[in-house]
């Protein structure tokens, strides 16, 4: 079952490849990290960990999006902060594939990333997997 912020991206991604006659080709994935400066009381999400802006003394989460080759958001995520980027790529494919069921794509993407995420066990996943440029 869908949560109303997947469902709500799920029907942007529909209507975007109506009004644009989108064919989906290549998605690029990405994620960031933020800090928070308080103490994050009630976000369970909200961990230490490496920060990309140095603050490891700050409470942060990290922020996954997977865009297409327009810069239209297919779907973003919020992970726990200090969330390896490299763990998260076998989650976002699953919910890209489940969303999608063929509905939308008659092929699948071209995935683009960074060599944080790119990893030899990543490139494997995307082997098994069958996406294109491997």
């Amino acid at each position: 079952m869908l949560t109303s912020k997947e469902y709500i991206e799920k029907a942007l991604v529909e209507v975007e490849g109506n009004i644009f006659n989108c064919r989906f080709t290549l998605f690029l994935y990405d994620l960031t990290n933020t800090y928070f400066e308080g103490q994050c009381k009630g976000n369970d999400l909200a961990k230490r960990g490496k920060s990309k802006e140095k603050r490891n003394d700050c409470l942060q989460v990290t922020l996954a999006l997977l865009v297409d080759q327009r810069g239209f958001p297919i779907f973003s995520q919020i992970y726990e902060g200090g969330q390896s980027e490299c763990e998260t790529l076998e989650q976002v494919l699953n919910r890209l594939e489940d969303d999608m069921q063929g509905k939308l794509f008659s092929f699948k993407p071209t995935l683009v990333m960074d060599r944080g995420i790119a990893t030899a066990d990543n490139i494997g996943l995307l082997k098994a997997k069958e996406y294109p440029g491997l």
